[in-house]
């Protein structure tokens, strides 16, 4: 079971509402951006300091794959099949003609492609196993050696196949071939990430959180990533799409680096209320990732938050309620998957 650190719940609590904002289609096209050049990849990063932390490469390989297909796979399945199941109702009650996206989310599902927010899942639980794979046969610095090794020639196969994919888009099978294909290329790549966090962990475990240095560090880094996306391009880690390179990774190491570092600085005064409903959401995540796009929950608090939009009008406002009406929602569902499907989630007991 992994040991919780209350600074990396609240840092996912506030990835997941990057999350929501991201898909929140009426918000500004360089908030957007901002957003999603590093909100992924910071949940992987967390990944990997926790993989530190509790000393996972301790045990065996097989039992963390037999455990993270608990964990990561089997909600996979679960949470995928249902947001398909519900679109196919929804489909024969207006009488939509989904024939064919309904097939192909269920092939993406079957290759660990991976549909909407679902892709995550999948590339979690490939970069993990890669990952432990590593280091449980070498030492650190052939760890460190691999990992980047690993970033970076995936780094080429992704453009290669890309461009390859580009230049044969009307061959009859390749779309699907490239589905397939995208998995592992995918997988490895956000590995990277996995590896970079559990050396973050280590760095971070010699020296204790202070706010005087760790806070201004963080907001040193959103800075950094803000003035970077000024220069850089829309990037994509579920397409792995790079723009720049060098930009793309100082702004996804930077901005997601930058997150975890404020929250460490800010841990003692995360307590009350708000550092509450933070690490709810954040231990959560999974939750949310993947019911809050697919099972239409964003969409039906959009219309919400429009009906307050209506007598009110500010944009602001209407992304505010917007998020606020989402997290309200998922509350509810996180308690009623915790109390009565929590098997569902690869656990034995309630949360």
């Amino acid at each position: 079971m992994k040991k919780r650190i209350a600074y990396l719940d609240v840092a996912r609590g506030i990835g997941m509402i990057l999350v929501v904002m991201g898909h929140v289609d009426f918000i500004s096209e360089p908030l957007r951006d901002y957003i999603t050049s590093f909100h992924m990849p910071l949940f992987l990063i967390v990944s990997g300091i926790l993989l530190y932390v509790t000393k996972t490469e301790e045990r065996s390989f097989g039992q963390v794959a037999k455990r993270k297909c608990c964990t990561i796979l089997l909600p996979y399945f679960v949470f995928s099949g249902g947001a398909i199941l519900f679109e196919l109702v929804r489909a024969l009650v207006k009488d939509l003609d989904m024939t064919g996206e309904l097939l192909r989310r269920c092939f993406q599902t079957l290759c660990l492609q991976g549909f909407s927010t679902f892709w995550f899942l999948p590339t979690l639980f490939i970069g993990e196993l890669i990952f432990l794979k590593v280091r449980q046969k070498w030492n650190l610095k052939w760890t460190a050696g691999i990992g980047i090794g690993l970033t970076i020639l995936m780094y080429f196969v992704a453009i290669g196949e890309k461009s390859f994919y580009q230049s044969h888009a009307g061959v009859l099978g390749y779309e699907l071939l490239h589905d397939v294909l995208l998995v592992p290329i995918r997988g490895a790549f956000s590995g990277g990430y996995i590896f970079l966090g559990y050396f973050l962990g280590i760095l971070l475990e010699k020296r204790p959180s202070v706010l005087w240095r760790d806070g201004p560090a963080g907001i040193f880094l959103l800075i950094v990533t803000a003035i970077i996306n000024q220069f850089a391009s829309f990037v994509d880690l579920r397409f792995l799409q790079f723009g720049n390179p060098i930009l793309f990774f100082l702004r996804t190491i930077c901005g997601a680096i930058g997150v975890i570092m404020l929250c460490r600085g800010l841990e003692a005064y995360l307590n009350g209320f708000v550092g509450n409903v933070l690490r709810f959401f954040g231990k959560n995540s999974l939750i949310i990732m993947t019911t809050h796009l697919d099972y239409r929950i964003l969409n039906y608090c959009i219309k919400a938050a429009a009906l307050i939009n209506g007598f009110v009008r500010n944009q602001v406002l209407y992304a505010v309620l917007t998020v606020l009406f989402v997290f309200l929602v998922e509350a509810v569902v996180i308690y009623i998957i915790n109390r009565f499907f929590y098997k569902i989630l690869g656990r034995k007991t309630q949360k």
